[in-house]
């Protein structure tokens, strides 16, 4: 295409495309010269020596760092969200570092943003805020730790893992013989894409201090070379357009077939087995469009901790029209699935994959703590599907702690086995799990379903279709959905399985809000039900407590029940019977529907707990501290007074005296702060806004879900440093 360009169009090339492409647009003359290839990898850019909330002085320039795989062309400078200078970068480089000089700005408060550009136009910002006039940096401060290694979004396989030379992801994830046990490796800031799969020991992978690392399960890309036809598993080699590399084990659609990358070739290309999944391993010219599939982390290996970063996938198809069968696979891939044993996951944000987290049954001993799971799943002719932690188990035990999940296509966390899948030992400790199952529910959506807003899935579950489940506990745990939703499954169903044989539960101090159906046993014995409070929304028919079962072993006490239910049309009379007993009698007949007082007689349980027919007055807030971060914590908001702000006491928020910290909604978590820049002293309190909460949009999808403000909220207390 490039046969006939005349002295000014090469001219031209060579000003905007650089040396190198103007070679290759020439090729006809260069038969050397390789053909052109499309650069879709974005620069990486920070800013050096400052963190969010840093304080400093406009005397002292400002040092940021930019690189690229082919070249730097331009950084900018942004300030309060206007252009303040400009770096045009000649030649190109792939690594440079330029200083900005912002003298003229005045002391106080300012958003920094710099943008690097490269010379194909693709860009990368990062943005932070700090104080100007200020020299002083605030304490503590976190320092990387001694001896720890590196990745980058521009690593390389051939890297040593050190902060000059550092890793790519695949390569830093595949246990190098440096990362001895208790090796700490830094995942620097910016955007990592593609399919990965880890087999570290003993090692914590985290973002640096002051940065965030986010990874990205979507890429696509087309291939570079022709596939002829081939039988079905046969192995074939190809080559990909494009600069991302990928790993044995990952899967890709080429057009409508399914293939697994079974080698990765030295020449660049990959050996590939033919027709995966039962696709036709028909023949593709070059330039076939590929995407890839599967799971965006894989982690397998022991013993490890992964941390303080985010992982998504932006595909941005979200809503499936099927004719027939199951269209729970149909969005591609989980963003965590957990093989490994003996592994945690701290304060990681995962959101817009298919599933957030699953965690296989032969994990043994995982826990998840601190992460905020939200916007999983997509819509299909079926129904929505996608939930943010589904949970297996059998040996070992699974550790869900402070984790918030909510808006989740599904429901927030299911502990479930299909078939002979199993859910044992599963143990739930103060989580946060609300309005799941509203982004499935928009109008025009394609399920069967009625296409209104109002219907929602549950927010816990734990059970199996064909095994029992044993040694399940939920304590210290919140649960909402608005009033005037619809919920497919209630807010706490323990048990699935109709044989029975359900053993060992403990639901201790949770706070529980409900439409409908509060909590439904299925068929358990040796239960506790202690120190609750449980509470259906006025004008539903559902059942506080459904109860089925032959009571063996309960412990059920102390609770506390609001339930300013519908009255229920019994064959005699009109009355309140938000209680259920499998075979139970009461004044509305043998069908198990039962007033607070039958309910106490028929099964003798919560004879010193306590049963109002009207709504809870007041507030009632939690803030909880997180275990594994100094001043962060997790704070609920039930506002039964539907005032537009909360006052929040921040004793047991883990912040020290002088500490700074800022706090989110976590329904908008990435959002701007709902209160920045605080410092802490003893007896602090803040006021909360619980009204005009912005709500995060999942990705592709025409539809925001609604805040469930005034009269519920979640935030996230985080420090500064």
């Amino acid at each position: 295409m490039y046969a006939w360009l005349n002295l000014k169009q090469a001219f031209f090339l060579l000003i905007t495309l650089g040396t190198p492409l103007v070679l290759q647009a020439l090729s006809i003359h260069y038969p050397d010269a390789r053909p052109l290839i499309a650069d879709d990898i974005v620069p990486t850019v920070r800013f050096n020596g400052l963190r969010h909330y840093s304080r400093t002085s406009p005397q002292i320039p400002l040092s940021v760092q930019a690189s690229d795989d082919v070249g730097v062309s331009r950084i900018e400078l942004w300030i309060d969200q206007v252009l303040m200078s400009t770096n045009n970068v000649v030649p190109n480089l792939q690594n440079v570092t330029v200083s900005f000089n912002w003298s003229a700005a005045a002391n106080g408060k300012h958003m920094l943003q710099a943008k690097a550009f490269d010379a194909a136009g693709n860009s990368q910002t990062t943005a932070l805020v700090v104080l100007a006039g200020f020299i002083t940096q605030p304490t503590p401060s976190p320092t990387p730790v001694p001896n720890a290694l590196y990745i980058s979004a521009n690593g390389s396989p051939t890297g040593n893992g050190s902060s000059t030379n550092p890793w790519d992801l695949q390569t830093g994830l595949s246990q190098p013989s440096s990362v001895a046990q208790g090796k700490t490796i830094y995942l620097r800031g910016g955007l990592y894409r593609g399919k990965f799969i880890s087999n570290l020991v003993g090692a914590t992978v985290r973002s640096y201090p002051g940065e965030w690392a986010r990874i990205d399960g979507y890429y696509t890309t087309t291939t570079s070379t022709s596939l002829v036809a081939a039988v079905p598993l046969a192995a074939s080699n190809v080559s990909f357009n494009g600069s991302v590399r990928l790993t044995p084990g990952n899967q890709a659609y080429i057009d409508n077939e399914l293939v697994q990358i079974n080698v990765a070739n030295a020449d660049g290309s990959y050996r590939v087995v033919r027709g995966w999944g039962g696709t036709a391993p028909v023949a593709h010219g070059a330039g076939a469009p590929v995407k890839l599939y599967g799971t965006g982390f894989v982690v397998d290996g022991a013993n490890t901790i992964y941390r303080d970063f985010e992982l998504l996938n932006s595909n941005p198809v979200r809503s499936f029209v099927i004719t027939s069968g199951q269209g729970g696979f149909l969005r591609d891939g989980d963003g965590i699935n957990v093989v490994g044993d003996d592994l945690k996951f701290i304060n990681l944000v995962v959101h817009d994959n298919l599933d957030g987290f699953f965690l296989t049954e032969g994990a043994a001993n995982t826990e998840v703590y601190g992460c905020i799971i939200y916007n999983n799943g997509h819509v299909a002719s079926d129904r929505p599907h996608g939930h943010g932690l589904y949970i297996q188990n059998d040996t070992g035990r699974k550790l869900i702690s402070n984790v918030i999940s909510f808006n989740n296509f599904a429901l927030g966390m299911k502990a479930y086995g299909a078939s002979v899948g199993r859910a044992n030992s599963v143990y739930f400790d103060g989580v946060i799990s609300f309005n799941n199952g509203s982004p499935g529910y928009f109008p025009g959506n394609p399920t069967s379903f009625p296409n209104g807003i109002n219907r929602r899935f549950g927010n816990l579950e734990v059970g199996s279709d064909d095994t029992p489940s044993n040694d399940i506990s939920i304590i210290n745990s919140s649960l909402y959905h608005k009033a005037g939703t619809e919920v497919e499954i209630p807010g706490i169903w323990l048990g699935r399985n109709p044989a029975g044989g359900n053993t060992n539960a403990v639901i201790r101090n949770n706070y529980v809000v409900e439409p409908s159906d509060a909590i439904t046993f299925n068929y358990w014995s040796n239960v506790q039900v202690t120190g609750n409070t449980f509470y259906q929304h006025e004008g539903s028919f559902g059942k506080i407590v459904f109860l089925k079962s032959t009571n063996s072993g309960f412990t059920w006490n102390n609770n506390t029940y609001f339930a300013p239910a519908a009255i229920l049309n019994c064959p005699t009379e009109q009355k309140r019977a938000p209680f259920y007993a499998l075979g139970a009698t009461g004044t509305c007949g043998g069908g198990g529907a039962l007033d607070f007082n039958e309910w106490k007689q028929a099964t003798g349980f919560d004879t010193t707990s306590t049963f109002s027919p009207t709504r809870p007055t007041g507030k009632q807030t939690t803030v909880r501290a997180n275990a594994f971060e100094a001043g962060r914590a997790n704070v609920t908001v039930y506002n039964w007074d539907l005032s537009s702000t909360v006052t929040v006491n921040l004793a047991t928020a883990g912040l020290a005296p002088g500490q700074r910290f800022e706090v989110r909604n976590v329904q908008d978590y990435l959002g701007a702060s709902v209160l920045s820049n605080q410092t802490y002293s003893a007896g602090m309190t803040i006021s909360l806004p619980m009204s005009g909460l912005s709500v995060a949009t999942p990705i592709g999808l025409p539809y925001t879900p609604t805040s469930t403000g005034p009269e519920f909220a979640a935030f996230v207390i985080v420090p500064l440093y």
